[in-house]
């Protein structure tokens, strides 16, 4: 019994010392407001003034790559919800998530991205198709808020 428990402690020693040693496993990551830029705005929305945030949910390959997106929430307006997909799908490259040996390993990835048209301009009809150069994008990461007025 004595030399179970010696052997045992003998392992989660030699376990503990080579912790320092291996990276801690991380998750994929990516800076989408480097993705989304005023153009993006679908003019249909703009058109009829839609505004909303869209929840997703993607699926990262090893390569950083999107295999796949999912709505986790939709903005009202199919033609954000659309767009904010086709843009993490075409464009969106995350550093991959990696496990505890530093191998690249797929992921999942959640978020939302806030499609908002800048405020009225004091005197201007309450409804109106906005000039796409005054359109304003949010995206927001995990714990992350990003407004870039675009």
């Amino acid at each position: 019994m004595m030399m179970t428990s010696f052997a045992l402690i003998s392992a989660a020693l030699a376990a503990a010392q080579q912790a320092p040693d291996s990276p801690p496993p991380t998750r994929a990551r990516a800076d989408l407001s480097d993705y989304f830029s005023e153009s993006d705005y679908p003019l249909e929305a703009n058109r009829r003034n839609q505004q909303g945030t869209v929840g997703f949910a993607v699926s990262v390959a090893r390569s950083g790559r999107v295999r796949d997106c999912t709505l986790t929430a939709s903005s009202g307006s199919p033609s954000l919800d659309r767009t904010t997909c086709e843009i993490l799908e075409d464009r969106v490259r995350f550093t991959p998530a990696r496990d505890a040996s530093g191998r690249a390993v797929s992921d999942v990835f959640s978020g939302s991205v806030q499609w908002a048209l800048p405020p009225p301009e004091p005197g201007a009809p309450a409804v109106r198709a906005w000039p796409a150069q005054n359109l304003a994008a949010y995206v927001v990461s995990e714990d992350i808020l990003f407004r870039r007025w675009i």
